[in-house]
């Protein structure tokens, strides 16, 4: 099996690692994901249903009111990581991890977190009286020059990341949610809105 891990400018052959090296790496890679990740997924969960009680944006939601549910509700805290952790584990015995899931697609969380993370990292910059240069069509990306280097806003928003991911991730997946919820609240009302055209009907 031809398998290549790509991290910045640095690429690595599975193959040609140490048995020891691609064990221990796997092993962080499960613990992580199963860990990690599927306990963000469950606070993303929580924070849906937390913003449906209240009748209120998911971000709205804060990590205390995460945890105060957790707290108040450790049984179905439980349940649902359960749930996300068998998800997870099928993801990986069918080969589908990182595709997109019957909730969340996994690429479109991705764009989500850089968007976040992009936002965040202009917003810092700011502060210090930096700003990007506009792109040009045909030209490089643009760059911005910090310590006498060069970095693009991808690179800035991909280091905020590694940095915070697990909150970033969270506040992601509350904005999808959020957004999933509102186009079900728009499908439901057009739905049982007045039939003015086959097009009402969906034909």
């Amino acid at each position: 099996m031809d398998i290549h891990f790509t991290y910045g400018d640095r690429t690595f052959d599975a193959a040609s690692l140490p048995a020891a090296t691609v064990s221990a790496m796997f092993g962080r890679g499960i613990t992580h994901y199963l860990g990690s990740e599927a306990a963000s997924k469950v606070n993303g969960k929580i924070r849906a249903k937390i913003a449906e009680e209240r009748k209120c944006k998911a971000s709205d939601v804060t990590a205390k009111d995460v945890a105060a549910f957790r707290e108040a509700n450790p049984d179905e805290t439980d349940e649902m990581l359960e749930q996300v952790r068998n998800e997870f584990s099928e993801a990986m015995s069918a080969g589908t991890v990182g595709h997109a899931t019957r909730t969340i697609g996994a690429n479109a969380l991705e764009r989500e977190m850089f968007r976040i993370a992009a936002s965040r990292v202009k917003s810092l910059l700011a502060s210090k009286g930096i700003s990007f240069p506009k792109a040009v069509e045909g030209g490089d990306e643009p760059t911005v020059s910090i310590g006498g280097e060069e970095y693009t806003l991808a690179d800035l928003a991909g280091r905020a990341i590694e940095k915070d991911r697990e909150a970033i991730r969270e506040a992601a997946e509350a904005v999808l949610a959020e957004r999933k919820a509102k186009a079900a609240a728009k499908a439901a009302a057009k739905a049982s809105g007045p039939v003015e055209s086959v097009e009402d009907l969906g034909l």
